[in-house]
């Protein structure tokens, strides 16, 4: 359970962590559905998409690697210039949302929307994992 105590007009903290909201107000991107991290079971894949099926186990990240640019492939960075942190709440491959309700767009958050039954994300932003892992 997180509990979010005032600390002044521009942050919010948790028991865990602070953060200055003041980014997130001056774009004014919400609604919005937030979580950066989690796992979850592949129920689709879009066209073009090969590496997952349905039913894997992954991981779903908020800085994937398109595994083409220049960090990628230098072996030294994990800072993808393609699929790195997304802040505008699109998706990164056409910059467009996939959540509305009655249909005004809701954006997502760090291209992972976590706090949501279902959500879409770009498969350089996801991990196969095991099975068989918790």
């Amino acid at each position: 359970m997180w509990r979010l105590a005032r600390l002044s007009p521009w942050r919010f903290a948790s028991k865990l962590f602070a953060f200055p909201s003041v980014a997130i107000i001056s774009q004014g991107i919400f609604p919005r559905i937030f979580g950066h991290e989690a796992s979850g079971i592949v129920e689709g894949v879009g066209e073009g998409v090969t590496e997952f099926q349905q039913g894997d186990h992954v991981l779903r990240l908020f800085t994937g690697e398109c595994k083409k640019c220049k960090h990628c492939t230098s072996g030294k960075s994990n800072i993808c210039l393609v699929l790195g942190l997304e802040r505008q709440g699109l998706m990164h491959s056409d910059k467009q949302t996939r959540f509305s309700i009655k249909g005004k767009p809701i954006f997502h958050y760090c291209a992972v929307s976590s706090f949501s039954k279902y959500t879409m994300v770009h498969s350089g932003c996801a991990v196969k994992v095991n099975s068989i892992a918790p």
